[in-house]
């Protein structure tokens, strides 16, 4: 009766329409995820960004809605997830809840649709359906949706700003695209090859890993054509490896020219790629994200800057070259370090980075459903791919799959791991792993080569957790609540942040910098100036050549009128090494300290000197808006604020200033505007008091 009733299930997935069939467990996926926003949003990490990575997406989607539609520097992160990112920010007036939860829903649906129609292709193509194959593998499309829409991690994932999300989405329309195309014939199938390779071009723009899999498929199709029989069939498909690999590289090499000319120098996608080389394969590294944020992560890059300056190369260069030579003059380290990412990439833990929130372990998703999922589905594949790894059928029907965990697998192990970096993994291991749950006999029959993959896996799972937890298991714990304090202070909320910041042992050396300068902070947000400065005093005792912490002792003596103190810190800050955008904020605060002290021109000299590093620096173009308004250029004045609005359009101050200079100009009707959008972040602005001006 169960078997019949079963039978009937599958035959109905025939006949409905395939868009139709994953609908409840997408619902169910939608239920899961409001679930875990609103526990989210019950936390000031929901509301806030905070955290390097998604600081800086989100910093380079606000630049390219100020106007910057390319990058006028070398950015540090590939392009295209941040274009997404600004396209989410229109949507929803940088409502960042409602960003996280548009987001979450729309890589779910882009995730399991192409993953599903992938499966279809392969399990309900009529030649596939054969009396030997099971009638239950017609469950096979239908039982991967249920993994990728519910699967908890990439829940917690898709909720935050993270570039993998769209990577996942562009790999697995690259993957059944290709499947379409070996469907079709010709000349349609070098149409369709074309946009799985511009599929596979956004998949690099989104991460540059992502070559290595676009360099698989073309030698795959290459070799397949060249081993193909006859040959009228042998050259076309051939040609079919050119029509994928055509896009590929018309579309990163455009980027890539952009930012070399940018760069003044070779650039394949991305700055900073070199630094994420020397991450994972320098003598210490232990193979994972192991450099916090912090004193040594910029001890590191400014000890390179200064030497790739005193050598006249690149820093990537240079990183690049370092790493490599550390790795052939330890080869037993190298060896054991990648026997570790190994361990690392199937770890039954999320392996975190500095910008993950999901350390804070705040939520229900974070305390019980982050972890260990990815060892079960891991397991399951892994039954399933040794099992049968050495079916010609198997292999066929998988191959663009296997090809595209290949390629990701090489990548962590090239560079460097963590639990977000394997999110491309997860199509590949839910469309193995549903032929398990499919078919499970088929597996199982194999019962020993079936208990050497459980038995495998499991350990490598178990043994990646545990050097995770040796290596960063403190680290993360105090790093998390570090994200949780600056959280509350951006949010305003300085008495929480405060008793999270108390709750932190200050002995605990690697992050004491920051620690000290967010509990300055927050004093000074409190308009305590003398507890702010005994703290910065006693940080800077500790870390002298601290270049973030050496800044904000100068702005805070700016605010307490010590203006001769003020400059010779900044003097010290400007004999130390530091980054292009540790030079924007040194410069920045000398306009900043010529403004206070009333020399204007040379305040409006620094904050240009500022826009021609930084375009978009939302700070100066707000201060230069203001000088300018003082010197009776109010039209000039108008186009700096609104760039700087734009950048922070939640920013009332600069909204009133930007409404000043409108009402100075005669444009009362923008005027209104800026007002009326001042009022919405505070009902008491003095935005009231300029309409009532204007009514008058």
């Amino acid at each position: 009766m169960r078997n019949s009733f079963l039978r009937s299930v599958a035959s109905s997935f025939e006949g409905m329409p395939p868009i139709l069939i994953p609908l409840f467990a997408l619902l169910c996926g939608c239920c899961l995820r409001g679930w875990y926003l609103y526990e989210l949003s019950l936390l000031p990490v929901g509301e806030m960004i905070v955290g390097p990575d998604v600081s800086e997406y989100y910093s380079h989607a606000c630049r390219i809605l100020a106007g910057e539609f390319l990058p006028e520097s070398l950015p540090i992160h590939a392009p295209l997830y941040a274009y997404f990112l600004a396209l989410l920010a229109s949507f929803t007036s940088h409502q960042i809840l409602e960003m996280r939860f548009l987001q979450s829903l729309i890589m779910m649906c882009l995730t399991v649709y192409p993953v599903y129609y992938s499966l279809r292709i392969i399990y309900f193509a009529p030649e596939n359906m054969t009396t030997d194959r099971p009638w239950t593998m017609r469950f096979i499309p239908f039982i991967s949706t249920w993994i990728l829409a519910l699967y908890p991690p990439l829940i917690v994932y898709q909720s935050d700003f993270f570039a993998e999300n769209l990577l996942c989405v562009c790999l697995a329309f690259a993957v059944y695209f290709m499947l379409l195309a070996d469907k079709t014939k010709l000349p349609g199938r070098f149409g369709y090859f074309a946009i799985a390779g511009s599929f596979c071009a956004l998949a690099v723009l989104t991460h540059p890993s992502s070559m290595l899999f676009a360099l698989f498929v073309f030698f795959y199709l290459l070799i397949r054509g060249i081993l193909g029989r006859g040959l009228v069939s042998r050259n076309r498909k051939i040609f079919t490896a050119f029509a994928f690999i055509f896009p590929v590289l018309i579309l990163t090499f455009f980027w890539s020219y952009h930012v070399s000319k940018v760069a003044s120098r070779p650039v394949f996608i991305q700055g900073n790629s070199g630094f994420n080389f020397y991450l994972g394969n320098n003598k210490n590294a232990t193979g994972a994200c192991d450099i916090p944020p912090g004193k040594d992560w910029y001890r590191i890059h400014a000890d390179n800057a200064k030497e790739a300056e005193s050598r006249e190369c690149n820093t990537d260069a240079l990183f690049v070259k370092k790493a490599l030579q550390e790795s052939i003059s330890h080869p037993v380290k190298t060896i054991l370090r990648t026997i570790r990412k190994i361990l690392y990439i199937f770890s039954a833990s999320e392996l975190s980075t500095w910008s993950d929130i999901t350390a804070l372990k705040k939520c229900f998703f974070h305390k019980y459903f982050f972890h260990f999922f990815f060892l079960f589905l891991s397991v399951s594949a892994a039954m399933v791919f040794l099992t049968r790894a050495f079916q010609r059928r198997f292999l066929h029907d998988m191959r663009y799959f296997i090809l595209l965990g290949g390629s990701i697998f090489l990548a962590q192990i090239l560079t460097v791991s963590a639990g977000r970096y394997r999110m491309a993994l997860l199509p590949v291991l839910a469309a193995i792993a549903s032929l398990l749950f499919a078919a499970p006999r088929r597996t199982f029959g194999k019962y020993l080569k079936a208990a050497f993959a459980f038995l495998l896996f499991l350990a490598m799972g178990i043994g990646g957790m545990v050097l995770d937890m040796k290596a960063r298991g403190n680290d993360l714990k105090e790093y998390s609540r570090l994200l949780l304090a600056e959280a509350y202070l951006k949010k305003g909320e300085v008495r929480h942040c405060e008793e999270v910041l108390q709750q932190t042992p200050l002995y605990y050396h690697k992050f004491d910098a920051q620690k000290y300068d967010l509990l300055a902070k927050a004093k000074i947000a409190r308009k305590d100036y003398a507890g702010g400065a005994a703290i910065l005093e006693k940080a800077l005792q500790q870390e002298p050549g601290d270049f973030a912490l050496l800044m904000n002792y100068g702005t805070l003596l700016l605010e307490t009128k010590k203006w001769d103190k003020a400059k010779e810190v900044f003097d010290r800050a400007s004999l130390l090494p530091r980054s292009r955008s540790n030079t924007v904020l040194l410069l920045y605060n000398y306009g900043l300290l010529a403004q206070y002290t009333g020399n204007f021109a040379e305040a409006e000299r620094r904050y240009y000197s500022v826009l021609q590093l930084d375009p978009l620096y939302a700070k100066a173009l707000n201060n230069l808006g203001v000088l300018l308004i003082r010197s009776g250029g109010a039209v000039d004045a108008e186009i700096f604020l609104m760039r700087a609005c734009a950048m922070d359009e939640k920013n009332e101050q600069y909204l009133l200033n930007l409404a000043v200079a409108r009402k100075i100009a005669g444009k009362t009707g923008e005027m209104k505007k800026s007002c009326a959008k001042a009022l919405l972040i505070n009902p008491h602005s003095k935005a009231k008091i300029l309409l009532q001006e204007t009514e008058k």
